[in-house]
């Protein structure tokens, strides 16, 4: 399984980094599948190698202290290739 995290925005010190914004995780680019702002919780769908679909809801995602850090254990398959936002509007 994968990792995920979810910061507060206002936990993030812009001044740190010489108003160069805010640094949440420590990983490589190439390991980042998803990144997203969250003002109401939606569904991140994951898709992997062989086709099958996850999906991980926002509000499922452990909220972690603002530290680089790569964030907790989340219902992400390994071999995931790529993730979209889902938003169902009811």
């Amino acid at each position: 399984s994968g990792f995920g995290k979810r910061v507060l925005a206002s936990q993030a010190d812009v001044s740190k980094r010489a108003r160069k914004g805010t640094s949440l995780i420590d990983v490589s680019p190439d390991d980042l599948l998803f990144a997203g702002m969250v003002t109401n919780a939606y569904d991140v769908v994951i898709v992997d190698e062989a086709g099958k679909i996850t999906s991980v809801n926002t509000e499922d995602i452990l909220m972690s202290r603002l530290v680089k850090s790569k964030g907790k254990p989340c219902d992400v398959p390994d071999n995931a290739i790529y993730a979209v936002k889902h938003i169902t509007e009811v």
